[in-house]
This record gives structure tokens, sequence and C-alpha cells, in this order.
């Protein structure tokens, strides 16, 4: 008896659940929930909006079609069209994505809206020189995945040091000795997502060790603010070195350089 009262009682939940997905899918260009993340690239000085689909589609790199514009100076809006389906099939099954680039756009607010078919959705773009932030109260048929991305200070660095036997720590451990020698700093960060990397809720740098890749590995996190060539110097002399017995140093830079101790 008790089981019978249950699907009583749920089914009024369930169905306008049901109802409402149905009803939006119906109502919108692209038949799936639109994911959106905020990412930076340092090299580029170029801000996206990364967008997929919740959906997978049989070819990997199908893309999602999009319009944008800006009207009365603090005003952006994004039309999501469909997904289109390219000639050439990259034989495995994923979401159909997009970039939405914003570099155009300075530091202030912007009234963002976002199309798809008849949904819209409507919120705050906020842009500064610390942070980026979506703000949407209401979210119908999108997500946003990374609603605050924080930007990379200057002068900071980050990576790793791989290595393959637990015998290499005293060689990495006087290699570290000597970048503080060269002045780099281990100040602490404003917590937060910036894309790149994240920081605690400590301030400091969050590094899975147990999936570097290596059996062994390191985290690294400093600000220099010093000549990048000296630093790039010494990766290049003691990190040959260290090369010769499986270690790898791999250090990403605040304007989208990449410092490394092999191949060069």
């Amino acid at each position: 008896m008790k089981k019978y009262m249950f699907l009583l009682l749920a089914l009024p939940v369930m169905l306008p659940l049901a109802c409402e997905k149905e009803t939006l899918l119906n109502e919108t260009a692209i038949d799936s929930k639109i994911l959106i993340d905020i990412r930076e690239y340092l090299r580029d000085n170029k801000i996206v909006l990364a967008c997929k689909t919740e959906n997978f589609y049989p070819c990997m790199n199908y893309s999602i079609l999009t319009t944008q514009s800006y009207n009365g100076g603090n005003q952006v809006t994004v039309m999501f069209q469909g997904v289109f389906e390219t000639d050439i099939c990259l034989t495995a099954i994923g979401p159909a994505s997009t970039e939405i680039d914003l570099s155009a756009l300075s530091n202030g607010q912007y009234e963002l809206t976002f199309i798809n078919g008849k949904v819209e959705n409507k919120g705050w773009l906020k842009i500064s020189d610390s942070e980026i932030i979506l703000d949407f109260k209401t979210q119908h048929g999108i997500e946003i995945t990374t609603p605050i991305m924080k930007r990379v200070p200057a002068n900071t660095y980050w990576g790793s040091i791989g290595y393959a036997r637990q015998s290499s720590e005293n060689s990495i451990d006087q290699f570290i000795d000597k970048l503080s020698d060269l002045g780099i700093k281990y100040n602490k960060q404003a917590p937060g997502y910036y894309f790149h990397y994240s920081i605690n809720a400590d301030g400091e740098y969050v590094f899975d060790t147990e999936n570097s890749g290596f059996h062994f590995a390191k985290g690294l996190f400093f600000q220099y603010g010093g000549d990048e060539s000296k630093l790039d110097g010494l990766i290049q002399t003691e990190g040959k070195e260290l090369y010769k017995d499986d270690v790898y140093i791999s250090i990403w830079t605040h304007n989208g350089g990449h410092l490394y101790n092999w191949g060069k």
C-alpha cells in the first residue's frame, strides 16, 4: 500500500518537470542545454565564453552556430542558432562547441543576453582587472559552469616538476633553492578558479599529484618580477642536468609562455 501512495504523490512533482523540459526543447534552436565557461588566453590577451552542448553528437567536431551584437555600449546579445554538422567527421562522440570572443570589451558591467530560439536568459557580465563574473539569477536551457573566473596576476608562474625516481628529490630541492636565489617569491593568492589553475581557501596552489602523469611530482607556484630570460636560463642549464635523470620541469607564465627543460 505504501508503494502505491508514493507513486501517486510523486506524479504531480515529476510531470511538470517533464513537460517543462519538452516545452523548452521545442522552443529552442538547439535541442540541448548549453554549458558556458569563462576562459582567458594569456598569450593572445583574449577572454572568451567557451560554450558546449550537454548532449553528445556523432562527431566530436560539430560546432554551435552563433551571432553576437553589441548595442548601446553596454549591451551584449549572443544568439545560439543551431548545431553545424561538418562534412569532415572526427569519428568520436562529443558535444558541439564554440567560443565567443569578448576581447573587444573593456572593464565594466554589461547587460548580457543569451537567446536560444524563443528562450532568453538575461544577466550581467562584469569585467575587471582581477576577475570576470557571469551573474545570472535564473538559467533556462543554459548552465554557467564557472560564474566567477579570477584573472592571472602579473609576474605569476605555475607548473610542476615530475620525476621517475624518489632518489632525485635531493637534486630537485637544490634546483628549487637556486630558484629562490634568483629572487622568486612564494606569496599566497586570492582563492578561486583561474582557468589555468585553482587556488584553495588557504591561498595555496592546487596541484593534483596523483593525476600528474608521473610516479612523483611537486607543484610549483611563485611570483617573479625579474628578467624572465634568467629564469629560463636557469631551467635550461640546471634543468638539463636534471632531465638526464628523467626529471621534467614545466612552468607556465603569466604572459602565456611555457618554460621547460627538454627539447630545446
